[in-house]
C-alpha cells in the first residue's frame, strides 16, 4: 500500500508544533520567571531543558514515521530532516531572546557562545534520528524513549493492525459530506494561518486517501482519529466533536468485512 507523503508530514509537523509548545512552557516555568537573573547554571540548565525537549520531539517524529511507514521509514528520512531542523531552529531562536531579555549579566558574546553550543547539540539530535530512520529496521523500544509523563495528551498511537480487528466500514458518502463541513468551521474560525493550512492539509489527505479504489479501511480511520485532537488544540471543539461523532457511528465501527 502507497504512503500518502503528506499526510505523514502534516502528522509529523502537528508533533514538532505541539511540542515546540511544551518546551517552551518547561524552560519559562523552571528558568524563566519573573526577576530571573543569568548566571552560568541557568544558561546550561534551560539549555539541557530543551535538548532533551528536542530529543523527545525527534523520537516522537521518528516513531510516527515508523509507525505510518513502516518498512517505508527510510523513504521519508529527508522530511523528518526538514521538520526536526524546523524544531532545531526555532528551539535556538527561542534560547536567544530568552537570554537576550536578562538583566545584563550576560555579555552579547557569552549568548553567542551559548546558541552555538545549543545549536550544535540539536543539530547532532536531529542527525542521530535521521540515522536511526535510515538503518533502523525498526524503532526504538518504548522503555528507550525520553521519559515525559504527558509526553503524548491524547494516548498511544494506534497502529493499522491494532485497529483492524474491529472490522470497520466506513461510508465514504458521508465522510465527504462531514469533511466538508468540518472545512467550513475550519474557514470560519479566527486561527492562525499557519494552522488553518495544516488543518486543511490534513483532511486533503483524509479526502485523498478515501478517494482510492477499495481504501484501506483501518488505515482510513486511523487518520481520521488523528483529526480530532488537532481541531481541539486550537479550540474548534464543534469541528471535533463532529469527527468523534462520525468515528463513533454504529455503521463506523461495526461494519462487517463483506
Amino acid at each position: 500500500m502507497a504512503i500518502d507523503r503528506l499526510y505523514l508530514l502534516s502528522r509529523t509537523e502537528e508533533i514538532e508544533f505541539e511540542e515546540q509548545r511544551s518546551i517552551r512552557r518547561e524552560v519559562d516555568a523552571e528558568f524563566f520567571k519573573q526577576g530571573w537573573r543569568g548566571s552560568p547554571s541557568l544558561v546550561a540548565g534551560s539549555a539541557r531543558v530543551i535538548a532533551i525537549g528536542v530529543r523527545r520531539t525527534t523520537a516522537r517524529i521518528a516513531e510516527e514515521t515508523w509507525t505510518i511507514a513502516e518498512k517505508e521509514a527510510p523513504r521519508f528520512a529527508a522530511d523528518a530532516r526538514k521538520v526536526a531542523k524546523h524544531v532545531r531552529t526555532r528551539m535556538v531562536d527561542f534560547y536567544r531572546q530568552r537570554l537576550m531579555s536578562d538583566d545584563g549579566q550576560l555579555t552579547p558574546e557569552d549568548i553567542m557562545r551559548a546558541c552555538q553550543e545549543l545549536s550544535e547539540v540539536l543539530h547532532n539530535i536531529c542527525n542521530e534520528m535521521v540515522d536511526d530512520l535510515i538503518y533502523r529496521s525498526k524503532p526504538l523500544p518504548s522503555s528507550s524513549l525520553p521519559e515525559r509523563p504527558d509526553l503524548d495528551p491524547f494516548g498511544p498511537a494506534e497502529t493499522p493492525r491494532k485497529i483492524v480487528r474491529q472490522a470497520q466500514c466506513i461510508d465514504l458518502d458521508k465522510l465527504s459530506t462531514m469533511l466538508s463541513e468540518v472545512r467550513s468551521l475550519i474557514g470560519a474560525a479566527r486561527i492562525d494561518n499557519t494552522r488553518r493550512c495544516a488543518l486543511i492539509h490534513q483532511i486533503a489527505a483524509i479526502e485523498a486517501f478515501a478517494e482510492r479504489p477499495n481504501p484501506h479501511q483501518a488505515m482510513l480511520l486511523s487518520m481520521m482519529k488523528r483529526l480530532p485532537p488537532a481541531l481541539k488544540m486550537v479550540r474548534l471543539d464543534m469541528a471535533g466533536s463532529l469527527v468523534e461523532s462520525f468515528i463513533e457511528q454504529p455503521e463506523t465501527v461495526l461494519g462487517g468485512d463483506g
